[in-house]
């Protein structure tokens, strides 16, 4: 688990490892799941959440999970925590350093003088460890980076 602090707004990257038990069906359990990763962060990190979330989830079949909590600046009350969810499907991207010719199936994208890769087809958690290591995970904007972006033939 990662997490970013940006005012009070919290993101929170969750692996596969992590996720992999989660029914994103059943709001009822995933809310379940969501309350335990909110008490880690009270309990391991000392960020208590409350007053309303805007709560978007973002998941990827070989990543896992990003959870972008963001905080309604209009709540009165902080005495309580209530989010409202929405779930998006999407492949992340990955923006890389270097053009390398990968062992499963990919696409490249060259975009405002950057290099994304976009994984196609379901790896191993070691393999998408290794590329995690190595980028950065991009959630949002894909749609632009692909539209827009120059897809590189290797």
């Amino acid at each position: 688990m990662k997490i970013k602090l940006d005012d009070s707004n919290i993101i929170i990257f969750l692996s596969k490892y992590i996720t992999q038990n989660f029914d994103y069906s059943d709001t009822v359990n995933l809310e379940k799941e969501l309350k335990k990763i909110f008490n880690k962060l009270s309990l391991y990190y000392n960020i208590e959440l409350s007053g309303y979330y805007d709560i978007y989830l973002y998941l990827d079949n070989n990543y896992g999970a990003v959870l972008e909590c963001i905080k309604d600046t209009y709540t009165y009350d902080d005495t309580f925590l209530d989010i409202r969810l929405t779930l998006k499907y999407i492949n992340f991207l990955y923006e890389i350093e270097d053009i390398e010719n990968f062992s499963f199936m990919h696409n490249i994208y060259l975009y405002d003088g950057r290099i994304y890769l976009e994984i196609l087809e379901n790896i191993d958690f070691l393999k998408t460890s290794n590329i995690i290591e190595k980028s950065d995970v991009i959630y949002k904007d894909i749609d632009k980076i692909k539209r827009y972006g120059k897809e590189v033939i290797l």
